[in-house]
């Protein structure tokens, strides 16, 4: 906004605060000490403006220092932030180096001792299984031969009864047929010759029979051997009654009809009693062979027993020794679980105390599963069965006695 020079002078004298002044066509007349006035205020206008030139200088000169310095101390900082980062940095991969190899020596130590431990207990279980098998064996091969025994005698006890069956049937025939030479032949004693040959012809079908059935089975026991041969020793004593009773039929109907000479007496008398001789020793021999049959079923019996006593004990040692095996395991487990416990204790404690030795988590974790794993499966056996019905187990055994 323009003013005129005489209006512009009198604004600026009176905002300087000059008063008395008079204002000429081209100068303006100030009164005395005015000019002495203004050359103050022009003094100290002038002192107020290098001040503050000054000021703003020196502003910008510290300015400048300060930003120079905070640029230096920003660079000392982000290098002293890195030098901190990078020992930090190696501090965790130390502890890290740390935590790695602890958990490696924790890990090769356990699995040392379950491999120890898996090792002597499958060294328990093969030699217990082992013994338990060679003791079926055993029982087996025991078992065959006594079946085996028994049926040789068996055998030889029929053979015998045969035999002495058909000696005793030929030397009623041969009475008979002497007879029927002698004497006359009379119808009765047809009928009763034919009625007792039936009868031996259905008591050898039986006898036969029987024989033939009893050899099928492989397992005989001695009950129905002695059944056997009492029922072979009656049917002979019968057919020995019935000839015997015919011959005397024969003979006293003979006697009856016609009285024989002196020499026909003797030479009979002679043969019978060569028969009764050969008879006796049959029977003798027969009575040796069953003496000999019977001794040696006793020993096959006691045998037998004392093998069923020794099974018996060996079962019960088997049970003993897997008793203590199982408590064994047990303890071992125990002592196990107490030492992870303490070595636990021990790395929380060193954890506390530094830093770099912690104790890893998983790893006790997984410890802790492949015990609880290793105690449930791996360390378990199962009770032997017995081996045969016939024999009691040791527990009713032990408990009876």
């Amino acid at each position: 906004m323009d003013f005129p020079e005489n209006e512009a002078c009198e604004k600026i004298l009176e905002k300087m605060g000059l008063k008395g002044y008079q204002i000429g066509k081209t100068k303006v007349f100030l009164r005395a000490g005015q000019m002495a006035e203004l050359d103050a205020k022009r003094t100290l206008m002038l002192g107020d403006s290098a001040k503050v030139i000054q000021r703003r200088g020196r502003t910008r000169i510290t300015r400048r220092k300060y930003v120079s310095i905070r640029e230096a101390s920003i660079c000392v900082q982000s290098f002293c932030r890195g030098e901190l980062v990078r020992k930090l940095y190696k501090l965790k991969k130390r502890v890290n180096a740390v935590v790695k190899i602890q958990k490696t020596a924790r890990k090769r130590l356990a699995r040392k001792d379950y491999m120890k431990i898996l090792f002597s207990s499958v060294v328990l279980q093969t030699s217990l299984r082992a013994m338990v098998a060679r003791d079926e064996l055993r029982y087996r091969v025991k078992t065959g031969l006594r079946a085996m025994a028994a049926r040789d005698a068996f055998r030889y006890r029929v053979n015998a009864a045969v035999i002495i069956q058909t000696g005793l049937r030929a030397m009623a025939a041969r009475d008979a047929f002497r007879c029927r030479v002698q004497s006359k032949p009379r119808v009765i004693v047809q009928t009763d010759l034919e009625k007792a040959e039936g009868e031996e012809a259905t008591n050898l079908e039986s006898s036969v029979q029987a024989n033939t059935e009893l050899e099928k089975p492989k397992g005989v026991e001695a009950t129905k051997l002695e059944s056997s041969m009492q029922s072979n020793v009656i049917k002979v004593g019968e057919t020995d009654v019935s000839s015997k009773i015919l011959v005397s039929q024969v003979e006293i109907e003979d006697i009856t009809t016609e009285i024989p000479s002196p020499e026909k007496n003797a030479e009979k008398i002679k043969i019978l009693t060569a028969e009764v001789e050969n008879l006796k020793a049959m029977l003798q021999a027969e009575k040796q062979r069953a003496n000999e049959c019977e001794r040696r079923y006793v020993e096959a019996r006691v045998s037998s027993e004392e093998g069923r006593k020794k099974l018996e004990e060996t079962e019960r040692i088997v049970l003993q020794l897997q008793d203590s095996l199982n408590r064994m395991i047990y303890c071992m487990s125990n002592q196990v679980s107490e030492l992870k416990t303490i070595l636990s204790t021990a790395s929380k404690s060193s954890s506390t105390t530094a830093g770099p030795f912690v104790r890893h988590e998983g790893f006790d974790s997984i410890s802790s599963n492949s015990e609880c794993s290793s105690t449930d499966s791996d360390f378990t056996f199962p009770a032997p069965t017995p081996t045969s019905a016939n024999f009691s187990s040791p527990c009713t055994n032990s408990s009876s006695s």
